[in-house]
């Protein structure tokens, strides 16, 4: 743009300039030589006098060449043709009696005044215009400013982002901020480089001014007037320029402090690049130097692991069983309490059967002898009613010892029920403290566990930096050798401790079940969450990166594109809100479990009470019973009184029916009793089943509390914090560690390997030329060997055939014993039958290793009874 509004302005301005030269060119000379020839015979030039109109003339165009100057550099070369052209003509030699000539230049002058005042009008709307475009430009610089200010402060905010997050992603986002913000300084500095050099302009015309103004002060005293408006838009104009001058410094600052955090971030960058590769180094030497080392470790470590996993396998199957022992020990403990209970309890009852039957047989049989005596004499019956009180007396007697005896043992029942219940209530106790023992003890594993964690991170470090030397990384070898030994023993004791754990919590299956699902489903959400966040980031360093690639234009796209991404931002804070909802509702869940537990133990008390009222209506019972005893009395007590009166028989008669229809009356009485009793026994057994049922699902609703509780937990060490997630980066480190150890061990193994491998095959290639040699030697006695049969056969010809009858007669003779002794082994038992074995080998030339067999044949076979 300025280009070229610079040379349509030089155009114009060049248009004139070659009008004047052409008018002003040599006449003017040539005319100035006719009268200097002509007034000047002698060849001298005359001064020339000064005029009104020349002095005029003179100040009109230096003003208007002062003018110009100040306007423009191109308008300069006009200004100095006019100034020359005017000094010509005032340099003219008019003759005095010739006042025609300087009219016309008068004339000529003010058209050319006309001209220049059209110019100068048409330059100053020029300027006007440029002043136009330069607050333009300003606005313009502005408007990047703020813009750049902007995105130092997304910078900024994602420094601080990034410096959050991992150092892998650091690098990656310092990479990508670098070189965005590399192009932003670009730029910036081509702006920059742009505007410095308009501002060298500037100062060039500036001092152009200046130096016009020294040559032209006496010209300028005459035209303060008229420069003073002018020289005040310049003040102006210099006051922006030095705003701008201290904007541009500010911004080299600014420029500068960046470049120095960056060139600070790189010097860290190189630092770390240089001690991770001191550091693979030193880690490829000590590999190389403890590889035997390592190749010992990883055979004990192979043995060791085969040891302690039979070792954690019988142990955990000892624990099983030793668990499954105590439980069945307390569950036959409990259920021997029970039984001798119910067994007492069955016996008492029993006994008070067994005691009301024998009482109402006894009544019986007392009533039936009444009727007997009552057919008999009135002597036989006094002396029948004596024999019925001695009975009853002696009955009475013994009632009163079974009372005292059934006190004494109501007493101790109750004294043993008193103990029983503390008893529970103890165990009660200590179970509750074994489990708060149990929790605090798994607390405390965990932090010990965490510490161990830390401290086996700082004893890494410090192996790494202790392995300069072989001395020392044996040394820190063994220790950690005995440090991994612990930690297997301990890992061994966890595995157990998790066994019992997995052994008490097989009752809370239903409640595990749903806080899975909740942990899955809450993972995946905050993974989706984290994805999304992820992608959002990215998706924000795209917008970033094509906003500082892209023109000012674009700005309605990249606002379009914020407004979704903080759409999708409120959606994950909607969704956060929804997790936090599910949360509250988990805690209503179990707000709602601990009132089911209140409303369960408050059934149990109502339970309680009603075995309370059954053993109120058995005492009830007792008490008729014993009322019944105290009838009885009474009743014998009338019978003396009638005795004692001797009425006449008839009353007997009245008295037989009325203890007649009393004994049926006690009779059905009996019965209602007894089933009565038999209705509240099974009552009581159902309220029992019922309290075992609801002991059953307190117990159950109680680990699923704590259960849900430790679920919770979990869940919020999860949201809360990152000490979880730190603990299992730095397992996975150690893990990951431990692995490229093993890795190092199996390639140290390799090289062992074959190295024996090679050790072997140098053996075996000696072997078999040992073995070679005495081939060699067994076939040259091979040969020796025929050679010595061919010469002896011809010998032994001759005397095969005497030795044939007697080896006949032998081979007989020893063919009869060996059918002896074969038929006597038949016969034989076990014991002997191993003794002839002997000899049959003899007979039948057995070998040692032949012998050897049967004997392991008998060995197998028949084996000796003890």
């Amino acid at each position: 743009m300025f280009k070229k509004l610079k040379q349509r302005i030089e155009e114009e301005d060049n248009q004139p300039v070659q009008s004047k030269i052409i008018l002003s060119s040599t006449p003017k000379k040539h005319s100035r030589l006719q009268h200097s020839s002509r007034w000047l015979p002698n060849g001298e030039t005359p001064l020339p006098k000064e005029n009104k109109w020349e002095r005029r003339r003179i100040s009109s165009a230096s003003l208007y060449s002062s003018r110009e100057s100040l306007m423009s550099v191109d308008s300069n070369a006009t200004a100095t043709l006019s100034k020359v052209s005017y000094n010509e003509s005032s340099s003219l030699g008019t003759p005095l009696d010739s006042p025609m000539i300087p009219d016309r230049n008068v004339f000529c002058d003010v058209n050319t005044k006309k001209k220049m005042l059209s110019k100068l009008s048409k330059k100053a709307d020029h300027i006007a215009k440029l002043e136009r475009k330069v607050n333009e430009m300003a606005d313009a610089f502005m408007e990047q400013k703020r813009q750049r200010d902007r995105l130092e402060e997304s910078l900024e905010n994602i420094k601080n982002e990034m410096l959050t997050r991992s150092a892998a992603s650091l690098n990656d986002s310092l990479k990508r901020v670098k070189e965005d913000y590399e192009q932003k300084l670009t730029e910036k500095d081509r702006q920059v480089k742009e505007y410095i050099q308009k501002h060298q302009q500037e100062s060039t015309r500036f001092s152009d001014v200046k130096e016009l103004n020294k040559l032209q002060q006496e010209e300028v005293a005459k035209m303060k007037g008229m420069l003073i408006h002018s020289q005040t838009e310049m003040s102006k104009k210099a006051a922006e320029l030095i705003e701008k001058t201290k904007q541009i410094e500010n911004l080299d600052r600014a420029y500068s402090e960046q470049k120095f955090e960056l060139e600070g971030l790189q010097e860290r960058l190189n630092d770390l690049s240089n001690d991770r590769l001191k550091y693979e180094l030193r880690e490829k030497d000590l590999c190389g130097q403890v590889a035997t080392l390592q190749k010992e470790r990883s055979a004990l470590k192979s043995q060791l692991t085969d040891i302690i996993n039979e070792l954690t396998q019988k142990s955990s199957q000892l624990e099983s069983s030793q668990l499954a022992l105590d439980r069945s020990q307390e569950e036959i403990v409990s259920l021997r309490q029970t039984y001798s209970l119910y067994k007492a309890k069955m016996t008492s009852d029993a006994e008070e059967r067994n005691n009301e039957n024998i009482v109402l047989k006894e009544r019986l049989s007392d009533l039936e002898q009444r009727l007997q005596d009552s057919k008999l004499s009135e002597n036989g019956q006094l002396k029948a009613i004596e024999k019925e009180r001695s009975l009853l007396e002696m009955r009475l007697q013994q009632t009163r010892e079974q009372l005292a005896e059934l006190r004494v043992q109501s007493n101790d029942k109750i004294t043993t029920l008193g103990s029983l219940v503390t008893t529970l209530d103890e165990k009660l106790k200590e179970k509750n403290q074994t489990l708060e023992n149990f929790e605090q003890n798994h607390e405390l594993n965990n932090k010990s566990y965490k510490t161990k964690i830390v401290e086996l991170e700082q004893k890494l470090i410090i192996a790494e930096r202790t392995t300069l030397s072989l001395q020392n990384d044996s040394i820190n070898l063994s220790t950690l050798q005995e440090k991994l030994k612990e930690q297997d023993q301990k890992i061994s004791l966890l595995k157990t401790e998790k066994m019992e754990l997995e052994i008490l919590a097989d009752r809370a299956t239903f409640l595990e079940s749903q806080n899975k699902l909740l942990d899955t489903r809450f993972k995946e959400t905050v993974d989706r969450l984290e994805k999304d966040r992820s992608d959002l980031e990215e998706k924000l360093r795209e917008f970033h990166s094509d906003a500082r690639k892209n023109s000012f234009r674009q700005e309605h796209t990249m606002k379009r594109k914020m407004e979704q991404l903080e759409t999708k931002v409120e959606e994950q804070d909607r969704k956060l809100c929804q997790y936090q909802e599910q949360l509250k509702e988990n805690q209503k869940e179990k707000d709602a479990l601990q009132v089911e537990i209140s409303i369960k133990e408050n059934e149990y008390k109502k339970l309680s009470a009603c075995l309370e009222d059954a053993l109120e209506r058995t005492n009830e019972l007792k008490n008729e019973i014993a009322s019944l005893e105290q009838s009885l009395k009474e009743k014998d007590s009338i019978i003396m009184y009638i005795k004692e009166s001797g009425e006449c028989s008839p009353i007997n008669n009245s008295m037989d029916s009325l203890l007649r229809e009393e004994l049926t009356s006690l009779r059905a009485t009996f019965n209602e009793r007894e089933q009565a009793l038999t209705e509240r026994d099974e009552e009581i057994e159902e309220l029992r089943t019922v309290l075992e049922a609801r002991d059953n699902e307190l117990a159950t609703v109680s680990q699923q509390l704590r259960d849900f509780q430790e679920n919770n937990k979990h869940s919020r060490t999860r949201l809360n914090g990152t000490s979880d997630k730190d603990l299992q980066k730095t397992v996975a480190r150690l893990t990951a560690r431990i692995q490229e150890l093993e890795k190092l061990k199996i390639e140290n193994m390799s090289s062992q390997y074959e190295i024996e491998n090679r050790s072997l095959k140098a053996e075996l290639d000696e072997a078999q030329q040992k073995i070679r040699s005495l081939q060699q030697t067994i076939f040259d006695l091979k040969k020796c060997v025929k050679k010595e049969n061919a010469a002896c056969k011809q010998t032994s010809e001759d005397s095969s055939i005497s030795s044939d009858k007697n080896s006949n007669d032998f081979l007989e003779v020893n063919f009869k014993y060996l059918k002896h002794v074969v038929l006597k082994y038949m016969c034989s038992t076990n014991e002997q039958s191993r003794q002839l074995v002997s000899v049959i080998g003899h007979l039948l030339h057995f070998s040692a290793r032949e012998t050897a067999i049967v004997k392991d044949c008998f060995d197998w076979k028949l084996p000796l009874e003890k």
